[in-house]
């Protein structure tokens, strides 16, 4: 059995503009539901349950997905840049 060691470079780079976009839409999602729901005029026990769960569960979860895209654009940039410099390749 073979086993790869190492990586498309390219392909990782691609990764990591990837990650990079995802980050700014889901960014660019919070901020339009924030902007829609905060300029709604909308009451009501429903009202309530969305905007506590929207603030409470929905945006932390946004938040934390944006947070680890950013984090795997940067493992994957660091790892790219480490096989490259290791196998003489362009980074």
């Amino acid at each position: 059995m073979s086993i790869m060691v190492g990586a498309n470079l390219e392909q990782m780079a691609g990764l990591e503009n990837q990650f990079a976009n995802e980050s700014v839409a889901v960014n660019d999602l919070i901020a339009r539901i924030n902007g829609v729901v905060g300029n709604t005029t909308w009451v009501g026990r429903y009202a309530d349950e969305f905007r506590g769960k929207w603030e409470g569960e929905f945006k932390t979860a946004l938040n934390n997905l944006v947070a680890a895209l950013e984090e795997a654009r940067t493992v994957v940039g660091t790892n790219r840049q480490n096989i490259a410099a290791a196998t003489g390749q362009g980074a």
